[in-house]
């Protein structure tokens, strides 16, 4: 029994020498301790004694404090002024904080002086992780922007890497002066604190740098004396690739005054946005104007930001471009360039601005602020304002843009035209109902009315109908098209990528040559899906005539070859215009294939493209370049070469009769003939000239 006991002793006594006394309050003297620290509810929270290093006291008197171990600080209120650099011995207790834990009821004692904590390199891509939160850090680039932020701080825009940081400067606003022209363009080292705005999720949504002094911002390279100084860029020149952190200096005439919180200014056949940073009052339309600013991308075009304007003289009013029912290329959409349209009133909802129908495009008309423009639905207007592209979708790595926004300078550059009909639903209603109370001969013109109302409703309805039906294939065309792309299209493209990891480890020659057949498929594969998106897409091959859907497959295959095209459409009636849907589609995807083959092999500079029609009745479509030929018949035997063998189908698919008159280095001929009285024919494929 005596034996039990001591053996039971024996292993309780090492717990009891380990557990603590009730009464011992735990002791935090490391900052990653306290940083870490989380007090439960029911328990008093932990005594802090710190010796450690100050980085930074806030005008709250909030104090950074870092040891070797990491970050913490000192809760705000009646704390005594110390500086970064002071050595400095906390008591007090552990206070939990938003985003790591701190000290409160702190006395804080200055026991020696030292350098500040090492400051940390970072991109600005750090700073949104949270990982440097209450860090020193030091940050490069260019500043943009110095403002007041109040009487005791300056907030300066920094740009590095591309992106913008906010610095917050402890000085009086009277300095932000003589700062900008110290720093603005100049390429700088920030060294300070990272903080941020909270959630109440205890996240950081809006970080930034805290400097105590404008001493902590050094410059590595002072910006140019005169801003205007610098050679001027031409407008052609401000591509993506030669964009820099620094300002760029363009001459230009404004088109307009200043318009939706910017100028726009034209040079030659270019134009451009200008956003200031300080307004652009006194600017007119034909003033010449220099700016200086920093290039960045705005919606659609590169756009100067944070500019300063310099009115050199003045001109006359620059006339307005005429805007294109169906813009060909980029040169065509003159975003930010004064323009002229006509067209139809179709959605007023949105007061104060109207859309209207031009051609295949909608603008929003946008009137100046404070203003009104009006006009029925329906009616025939013109307008004349400066184009902004403001909603752009992409096809195969080309930007096109989607939406357009007119802005007016003043109200009067927007005018009715023609008015729609006088007989609308209400009126007339109004009409029929004073006409039974007047007499009877007044009610037999009311009956009439009744007829042409009905009739009228009859015909609207109709119109509506089929709007609601196009509008509705169109959503769904375009469904499709995403399904298609974020499925298809992105697990053929995964495909490609592990044939081309598995090809580089393959050794075995047979293996490879396996694969580099696969790999050929596969980037056939993707090349239709890529079209076959696009043809979902494309809203000009529901409705438009053969020409200009054959003149839309065009631009799309030879933007991005640099080879030139030419399209001669019929010069009488549109010889297509009685055949179904899906022959002009097949025709289209013909035409595209022959395009596409001139470019991708032949090597082709110049394709010629001619639609025409027979006297009796039919079409005939050329395709001819003047590229390296080949041996017709041995590229159809060849294995693996679909294009020609597409072709060939879908000619016969719709009665229609196939040409190829080709040699090497004589160029290439395709015919297609449809319906000119004759029987469908077989493909034919001749060796020969294009003659």
């Amino acid at each position: 029994m005596q034996r039990r006991f001591f053996v039971a002793v024996a292993i309780c006594l090492p717990a009891w020498a380990a557990a603590e006394p009730p009464s011992a309050a735990r002791v935090l003297t490391k900052a990653r301790e306290i940083a870490a620290e989380i007090t439960p509810p029911d328990k008093p929270p932990a005594r802090v004694v710190f010796e450690g290093s100050v980085a930074y006291q806030d005008p709250q008197r909030s104090i950074i404090l870092a040891d070797e171990t990491g970050v913490t600080f000192v809760l705000g209120g009646l704390n005594r002024l110390v500086q970064p650099g002071d050595l400095v011995r906390v008591t007090g207790s552990a206070h939990q904080g938003l985003i790591i834990g701190g000290i409160k009821s702190a006395e804080i004692e200055v026991i020696g002086r030292g350098d500040p904590p090492a400051a940390t390199p970072v991109a600005p891509s750090d700073l949104a992780t949270g990982r440097y939160h209450y860090h020193r850090i030091a940050i490069e680039g260019v500043i943009r922007k110095v403002v007041p932020a109040d009487d005791a701080a300056l907030t300066l825009m920094l740009h590095a890497a591309g992106e913008p940081v906010r610095v917050e400067v402890e000085a009086s606003a009277a300095e932000a002066p003589s700062a900008a022209k110290r720093l603005i363009d100049a390429q700088v080292r920030v060294t300070g604190l990272v903080v941020g705005n909270i959630n109440d999720r205890r996240q950081v949504v809006e970080p930034f740098i805290r400097v105590k002094r404008l001493d902590d911002v050094e410059v590595l390279e002072p910006p140019p004396k005169d801003a205007f100084g610098i050679p001027a860029t031409p407008f052609d020149a401000l591509v993506s690739r030669a964009l820099g952190d620094h300002r760029v200096h363009v001459r230009g005439i404004a088109v307009a005054g200043p318009l939706g919180g910017a100028i726009y200014l034209r040079n030659g056949d270019r134009s451009l946005r200008v956003v200031t940073a300080d307004g652009q009052d006194g600017v007119c339309a034909g003033d010449l104007v220099e700016a200086a600013g920093f290039p960045q991308m705005g919606k659609f075009s590169v756009e100067l930001a944070d500019a300063v304007l310099c009115v050199t003289g003045t001109g006359p009013t620059p006339a307005p471009r005429p805007a294109l029912d169906k813009p060909r290329s980029a040169f065509d959409r003159p975003d930010a360039d004064l323009v002229a349209i006509e067209g139809t009133v179709i959605d007023v909802g949105n007061e104060p601005r109207v859309v209207v129908r031009h051609g295949a495009i909608d603008y929003t008309i946008e009137p100046p602020a404070g203003s009104q423009i009006a006009a029925d639905a329906g009616s025939l207007v013109r307008a004349t304002g400066v184009c902004r592209v403001t909603a752009v979708e992409s096809n195969s790595y080309y930007a096109y843009p989607r939406a357009y926004t007119l802005l007016l300078e003043t109200p009067t550059a927007f005018r009715i035209v023609r008015s729609p009909p006088w007989w609308t639903p209400h009126r007339l209603m109004i009409a029929v109902a004073t006409g039974i109370g007047a007499s009877a001969v007044v009610a037999g013109l009311a009956a009439t009315w009744i007829v042409m109302l009905k009739r009228q409703v009859h015909r609207q309805l109709a119109v509506i109908e089929g709007n609601i039906q196009a509008e509705a294939v169109a959503e769904e065309r375009r469904r499709i098209a995403r399904e298609f792309h974020d499925s298809v299209n992105q697990g053929l493209a995964a495909a490609s990528l592990r044939l081309d990891a598995a090809a580089y480890r393959v050794i075995d020659v047979r293996s490879k040559t396996v694969l580099d057949r696969q790999r050929q498929l596969l980037v056939k594969l993707q090349s239709e899906a890529r079209e076959f998106i696009w043809d979902l897409r494309d809203p000009i091959h529901a409705d438009a005539p053969l020409a200009a859907a054959i003149e839309a497959q065009l631009d799309f295959i030879a933007a991005p070859s640099g080879t030139t095209v030419a399209f001669e459409p019929p010069a009488g009636p549109d010889p297509a215009a009685g055949l179904s849907a899906e022959t002009r589609h097949q025709i289209v995807r013909i035409v595209r294939e022959a395009v596409a083959n001139a470019v991708r092999y032949a090597e082709a500079s110049r394709i010629a493209v001619r639609l025409s029609g027979y006297e009796s009745g039919g079409l005939t479509i050329d395709i001819a370049d003047d590229g390296t030929g080949f041996d017709v018949a041995a590229r159809v035997a060849a294995d693996g070469h679909f294009g020609i063998c597409g072709m060939q189908e879908r000619a016969r698919r719709i009665g229609g009769r196939l040409t190829i008159h080709s040699s090497p280095g004589s160029g290439t001929r395709v015919t297609l003939a449809m319906g000119n009285g004759s029987s469908p024919l077989e493909a034919t494929l001749t060796p020969g000239t294009t003659g």
